[in-house]
C-alpha cells in the first residue's frame, strides 16, 4: 500500500503539491509503519522568507534511530518541527504512522506546572499510569536519585529495605530486634533526609510485611509499633527542634504580659492554646485555607499532634519560669488578678496567628512543581531522558537532549535509554556534537536546504563514526 501511494504521489508531480500554500501532515490510511515526506520545502515566516530546505524526500521505518547534524540555522529543529506537523511554513505532505504515541523533548527541557508524580506520568491525579516503585527506579537510573524523597513515601521504602538487609545480616539472636532496628532508623535518617517526612499508610504496610518475615509473631506488635514511632520522632525531629525554639522566643517577647498570669491561668492559656492550635494545624493539613492545588504534606496526624505539643509545652515552661522569677510573682499568685478566663483565651488565640505561621512554614511541601524545580539545564534533561523511558514511545524526537551533559554522561545516558526502548521506536534526534552518533544507524545531513540521509556503519562506542555511502 506504501508503495503504491509513493507512486501515485509521484505521478501527480510536484507542480500540484506546491499549490498547497502549507505543509500537509497526515496520518496513514492503511497500517504502514513508516514515517514518510515528500517534496517537502521548509522556510521560515515573513514577507522575506528564507528557504530552510527544498524539495526533500524523506522514508524513515521502525527501528530507525536518526541524527539530524548540520550547521547552526541549516533547518535541523525546523525540519523536525514540520514533521511533527508544528510548523506550517513552507509545502510538502508528510505522512505519519497512524494510532502510535509520539513523544518530544527540546534541549530546553520544560516540566508542566504540576507535582513530580504527575509529570513523570504526565497524566492526572488518580490516571497514573506507573506505581511509584517504578518512578523511582528511572529517577535512580538517570543519576536524579535526589528526586526520589519528592515522591511520598519512597525515600522511605528505601529506608524500610536498607533497614530489612541489616536484620538480615545481624545476629540479633541475642540481642533485642526492635532496638536492633529502632537504632538503626534512628542513625540513617539523619543520614537519607534532607527535610521533615512522615511515613504514610502504604509504607507501614510495607514495613508491616517486611519485618514480619524476621520477627516472631509474638512479639511482631511491639517491635512494629516502636519502629514506627521512632520512625515519625526521627523524621520530625528536626522540625521539633526548630519549633522549640520558636515557642521560648515567644514566650520571651510576651515576657511583659506573662506577669499578670497566675500559674494556673498559665496553664489554662496552655490549653486554650492547644486547643486553637490543634484548630488551625488540621485545617492546615486538610488543605482548607489554601488554593495551592499541589501541597502535600509531610506530617502525619501523629506528628501533628507532637508539633502541636512540642509548641504548647515549651511555650507553657517557659512562660512558668519567667513568671516565677519575677518580683512580683508572690503577689499576683496571692491577690485576685482582675484578668478573667475568658480574657486568657481571647490572648493565646490571638498568639495562634503567629505561631501558626511559623508552624505552616516549618512543615515543608511533599512536592515539586514544574515551574518551581530547583534543577540545572543538566538534570532537566536527565528528567526528559527518565520520562522516554518510562513511557516507551513509538516515535521519539529529541532537540539537544544531551547538551547540557558531560561528554561522557550524555553517551551513556543516551545509550541507556536507546537500549530500554522498544526495538521498533523510530528516533529522530537533533545534536551537534557525535559523541552520540554510534548508537544511530542513519545519519541525516542538512546542507544546501536539502538533507543527505547515510546508513552509518556500526563502530565500537567511543571511536567517531564515519558515514557510508
Amino acid at each position: 500500500m506504501a508503495k503504491a501511494f509513493d507512486e501515485f504521489y509521484k505521478s501527480t508531480g510536484p507542480i500540484a503539491h506546491n499549490d498547497v500554500p502549507f505543509i500537509v501532515v497526515t496520518e496513514s490510511q492503511d497500517d504502514c509503519p513508516d514515517i514518510r515526506a515528500y517534496d517537502l520545502t521548509v522556510r521560515t515566516p515573513g514577507d522575506n522568507p528564507r528557504v530552510l530546505l527544498q524539495g526533500v524526500n524523506l522514508h524513515f521505518k521502525p527501528g530507525d534511530r536518526v541524527i539530524f547534524t548540520g550547521e547552526s540555522g541549516s533547518g535541523k529543529t525546523t525540519a523536525v518541527k514540520a514533521l511533527m506537523n508544528s510548523w506550517d511554513y513552507g509545502q510538502g505532505l508528510v505522512v505519519m504512522p497512524r494510532n502510535v504515541k509520539t513523544m518530544l523533548f527540546s534541549q530546553a527541557a520544560y516540566a508542566p506546572n504540576a507535582n513530580l508524580r504527575t509529570i513523570l506520568n504526565m497524566a492526572t491525579e488518580g490516571n497514573e499510569k506507573f506505581t511509584d516503585r517504578e518512578l523511582r527506579h528511572a529517577l535512580q537510573t538517570v543519576g536524579l536519585n535526589k528526586l526520589v524523597e519528592q515522591i511520598p513515601g519512597q525515600q522511605i521504602e528505601i529506608l524500610i529495605d536498607e533497614m530489612t538487609d541489616h536484620l538480615k545480616n545481624t545476629s540479633y539472636l541475642k540481642k533485642d530486634v526492635g532496638q536492633v532496628a529502632v537504632d538503626f532508623v534512628q542513625r540513617r535518617i539523619p543520614e537519607l533526609f534532607s527535610s521533615v517526612q512522615s511515613v504514610p499508610d502504604k509504607q507501614r504496610n510495607y514495613l508491616c510485611q517486611s519485618l514480619r518475615a524476621l520477627v516472631p509473631e509474638g512479639d511482631f506488635d511491639n517491635v512494629f509499633h516502636r519502629v514506627v514511632d521512632a520512625m515519625d520522632n526521627a523524621l520530625m525531629a528536626p522540625l521539633q527542634k526548630r519549633l522549640a525554639l520558636f515557642a521560648a522566643d515567644i514566650a520571651t517577647r510576651k515576657r511583659g504580659k506573662i506577669y499578670a498570669y497566675t500559674p494556673a491561668k498559665i496553664k489554662y492559656f496552655a490549653w486554650s492554646l492547644r486547643r486553637s492550635l490543634n484548630k488551625a494545624v488540621k485545617s492546615y493539613m486538610a488543605n482548607d485555607d489554601t488554593d495551592d492545588a499541589f501541597r502535600e504534606i509531610r506530617l502525619n496526624e501523629y506528628q501533628a499532634r507532637r508539633v502541636v505539643d512540642t509548641i504548647v509545652n515549651h511555650t507553657r515552661d517557659e512562660m512558668m519560669r519567667q513568671a516565677s522569677s519575677g518580683p512580683m510573682h508572690q503577689v499576683f499568685n496571692a491577690a485576685s488578678w482582675p484578668l478573667s478566663l475568658a480574657a486568657v483565651r481571647m490572648k493565646a488565640r490571638s498568639a495562634v496567628n503567629e505561631i501558626v505561621q511559623a508552624v505552616t512554614f516549618f512543615m515543608e511541601k511533599q512536592v515539586m512543581t514544574g515551574d518551581t524545580m530547583s534543577l540545572s539545564g543538566g538534570e532537566r534533561q536527565k528528567l526528559m531522558i527518565a520520562i522516554a523511558t518510562l513511557h516507551q514511545p513509538d516515535i521519539l524526537f529529541l532537540d539537544e537532549i544531551t547538551a547540557a551533559l558531560d561528554k561522557e554522561t550524555g553517551a551513556a545516558l543516551y545509550k541507556d535509554m536507546l537500549d530500554h526502548l522498544p526495538k521498533h521506536t523510530i528516533v529522530l534526534s537533533i545534536a551537534h556534537n557525535t559523541h552520540i552518533m554510534p548508537y544511530h544507524n542513519l545519519h541525516a545531513h542538512l546542507e544546501n536546504q536539502g538533507i543527505t540521509v547515510r546508513r552509518i556503519a556500526q563502530q565500537a562506542p567511543g571511536v567517531t563514526p564515519t558515514p557510508s555511502v
